[in-house]
This record gives C-alpha cells, structure tokens and sequence, in this order.
C-alpha cells in the first residue's frame, strides 16, 4: 500500500460526510482523477453517509420532542421571574448632609512629626530674647577669654635649653664632630658608640654632624669610629672650639 492511498483511506470518510479539513479535501480532489479506483469507494462512503443521516432523521421524527417550543419559553419566563421575586433590593444611597460634604472635601492635616515639633521648639527658644543677668555674665567671660590670650601672647618665648636635657645642652665636654652615615640603623649606631664609649652630647645641627664624647681617649676612639664605617666623617675637635657647637 502506497503512502497516497494510505491517506486516501484515512481521509476518506471524512471527505464524504463533508468534514475533512480544505487541505486535505483540495488534495484528494487533485488525486482522483488519476486513481479511477478511489471514486468507488467515495462512492460507496457517501452512500453510508446518507443512509445514516436519513435514518437519524426518521427517528426524530418519528419521536415527539420532550419538551416544545413554547412550552420552553414559559420555562424560562418563569426562571427569571423568581429570580427577581429572590433578589433583595438595593438599598438606597444615603443623601450626605452639607456638613459632612464640606468636611470630606476639605483635606485632613496631618499632625506635625516628633522631628518638626522639636525643631519648632529650637527656633522658639533661639528666638527668645535673653534676659539682662545672662548677657552680662556672657560679656564678662567673653571678656576674660580675650585678656588670658592677649597675656599668653605677650609673654617671651621660653628657652628651649630645659627641654634638651643636661647631656645635651652640656657641648663642653664635646671632642668629636661626626658626620654619621644615613645607611645604618639606630640599633647598629647605639651598639657601635656603646663598644668605642662614645656618646651623643648634641645635634644633629643643620649639616646633621653631632657632637660626641669619648670616655677615653678621644684620638683612639676617632680612629675606631673610621674603621666601623658607620661615618662619613670624624673631626677631632680643639680645646678651642668644643664648647661651640657649628
């Protein structure tokens, strides 16, 4: 059985009782003229289907309807008629009077936030004016604030030697200048002076050379001092100028 007639078959009935979709009935309507054989069959399926349908038709005609026209429109006349006997009525809109039309159509205020009371409240208080006993008492602090900076400011400057410390501010007892090298850190420079006991009596001044002592001889421990290489340059200083730092 070929694919044609396979769909043939399928359709076939359904073309016959007029109910085959227009695709399929314009198909089968090209194909019979080259397949003679289909136009019996067609034949024979519009036969049965008429066979039926006029049968059915007898049927009915031949039984009496259950229920007429007529006798349906009074059904229905009388379904709707207690359905609206059932239904409650509406009730009516009330009328609203002129003040309480007046009072929906004027919009509500609503009362002021915790934050708008309290800064009300601020504006009020700064607004107040102050009484006589304060102001006074205002201009006479005020008063004495300015007179304790203009005598701090007139006062001279203090000397800066009580805050350098005794070791420091003593550069008599210095014996070398040395320009020490920035390389190293603090550590090494501290264990270096304590093994050639030398110590720090000033600086560093504006070069960044400082003064140093020697617990011994100060010759020796400059010559120490070069061979560590944690300076740059080492000056033994003259009785002549030890207590003038540069």
């Amino acid at each position: 059985m070929t694919k044609d007639q396979q769909r043939f078959d399928e359709l076939c009935f359904l073309y016959a009782c007029g109910k085959a979709d227009p695709a399929d009935a314009a198909w089968i309507e090209r194909q019979l003229p080259a397949h003679p054989e289909w136009q019996a069959a067609l034949s024979a399926e519009r036969a049965l289907v008429q066979a039926g349908r006029g049968a059915l038709a007898a049927r009915h005609a031949a039984q009496a309807p259950l229920l007429s026209d007529a006798d349906f429109m009074a059904l229905a006349e009388r379904v709707d008629a207690e359905r609206a006997s059932a239904a409650p009525a509406p009730a009516p809109e009330p009328v609203p009077s002129t003040a309480t039309a007046a009072a929906a159509a004027t919009p509500q205020r609503r009362p002021p936030s915790a934050a708008y009371r309290l800064l009300a409240a601020l504006c009020a208080w700064w607004q107040r004016p102050m009484q006589a006993g304060y102001g006074y008492v205002a201009m006479a602090l005020l008063v004495l604030s300015i007179s304790a900076h203009t005598w701090r400011l007139t006062q001279p400057a203090p000397d800066a030697a009580p805050y350098r410390g005794v070791a420091l501010a003593n550069t008599a007892s210095a014996q070398l200048r040395v320009q020490f090298d920035d390389s190293i850190s603090a550590g090494q420079l501290r264990a270096t002076l304590a093994t050639l006991g030398l110590t720090i009596v000033h600086g560093p001044d504006h070069s960044g050379a400082y003064l140093l002592s020697a617990s011994g001889s100060a010759a020796v421990a400059a010559q120490q001092l070069q061979v560590t290489r944690v300076a740059l340059d080492v000056q033994l200083l003259t009785p002549a100028n030890q207590g003038n730092p540069p």
